[in-house]
């Protein structure tokens, strides 16, 4: 099982939990890293720095603003979502709890 989110979704903490992002952010580390310690083989994080909705979207850079949708190269330490995807249905050593640094 896994959890895939940006660290400061705004559209969940605005929209559904009425939460600044930053309680949001506080409340997923918690959660999922508390679910991470108890099934360490079964369960991992992909948590970027954002406030993208998914992580298949992505923030643009370089001055732009807005996302673009259906990036499936968002990255941490330099595994982009799509090799960690890929990882977990090939059951590689890929599949690995990813959250960006500074987060936690």
């Amino acid at each position: 099982m896994s959890a895939l989110s940006f660290s400061a979704d705004a559209v969940i903490s605005f929209t559904f939990l009425m939460v600044t992002p930053a309680n949001f952010t506080g409340w997923l580390l918690a959660e999922t890293e508390r679910t991470t310690g108890l099934f360490e083989d079964r369960y991992k994080r992909f948590i970027p720095n954002g406030t993208a909705h998914t992580t298949l979207l992505r923030e643009l850079s370089e001055g732009g603003s807005g996302i673009q949708i259906g990036a499936l190269d968002t990255e941490i330490d330099g595994v982009s979502v799509l090799d960690w995807f890929s990882a977990v249905i090939d059951g590689t050593d890929g599949w690995v709890d990813l959250v960006d640094e500074g987060l936690e």
